[in-house]
């Protein structure tokens, strides 16, 4: 730019000559738009060095100011840039966004985030570790059919791909299936401190809890405040520091302390258990 006798269309249909910036550079991009559809993994430096490359040399041998590298060539700008090898080696980066974990069934919406330096090609759903489905288009979203699947844990990862080959993956997300209709809660113990024993100092208090699914959460409550909750876990342990009683007669202090564990399983049946000990000094 600025080119000369520019063969362009008009409004209306008709076509004339035309020059100048306003003619020459919308050409030059289209050309640019051609080769990067020709081959979507080339940088902008190799896009440039095809563009001028393949220009057709006019006036003076090389570039000079009056031509600059010469006359486009679109057809040959698009065959240089096929049979340039890709120069993209950065891998798309790809998150599940939802689910994030929990229970879920049914049809199930995923959704994912994927971006690349160039574009993203495709995203790919595996459902531990086996291919699931495939999507071409943006945003990249699935439905998966928990029906398929047994009530349990399965893994999700998708994996996003680019023109160049490169591929990127995403953290697994560890989900639990529950289509059944589970109403059996799950049975939740206090192995230690046992009920109705006395304790002194630092004590390990130890939940264990059983189900016929899958335990997704024990909380423990030590004189009506919430202590520790561990998810996805079918045990607990906590340090309990024992506050021994103060004084005597009148002026002392509790001597005895309630311990709580609830347990609750994925399919929201809870269940709860009590011991009550002595502390002693």
């Amino acid at each position: 730019a600025p080119g000369e006798y520019i063969r362009t269309t008009m409004r209306g249909g008709s076509y004339r000559w035309f020059a100048g910036t306003s003619a020459s550079s919308p050409i030059v991009a289209g050309v640019y738009a051609l080769v990067i559809s020709a081959n979507p993994s080339l940088d902008s430096a190799t896009l440039d060095s095809i563009v001028f490359d393949s220009a057709l040399d006019l006036g003076s041998n090389g570039w000079d100011p009056y031509y600059g590298a010469g006359r486009v060539q679109a057809d040959m700008a698009v065959i240089a840039a096929i049979d340039t090898p890709d120069t993209d080696f950065l891998s798309p980066t790809i998150a599940i966004t939802s689910p994030t974990g929990g229970v879920i069934m049914g049809e199930v919406p995923v959704y994912t985030s994927a971006s690349d330096n160039i574009q993203v090609s495709k995203v790919e759903l595996f459902v531990n570790d086996v291919f699931y489905a495939s999507e071409t288009f943006e945003p990249f979203e699935f439905i998966l059919d928990t029906i398929e699947y047994t009530d349990g844990q399965i893994d999700l990862e998708a994996r996003a791909y680019d023109a160049a080959g490169n591929v990127g993956y995403s953290d697994v997300v560890t989900a639990t299936v529950s289509n059944t209709n589970d109403e059996t809660p799950p049975e939740v113990i206090i192995e230690n401190p046992v009920n109705g024993s006395e304790v002194s100092g630092f004590v390990t208090v130890d939940v264990s809890a059983i189900d016929n699914g899958d335990v997704a959460m024990i909380s423990l409550t030590i004189d009506g405040e919430e202590v520790m909750v561990t998810n996805d876990s079918t045990t607990l342990s906590y340090k309990w520091r024992t506050k021994p009683p103060r004084g005597k007669g009148k002026n002392s202090g509790p001597a005895i302390s309630t311990l709580t564990a609830v347990a609750e399983d994925m399919g929201g049946n809870r269940s709860s258990t009590t011991a009550k000990v002595s502390i002693t000094k």
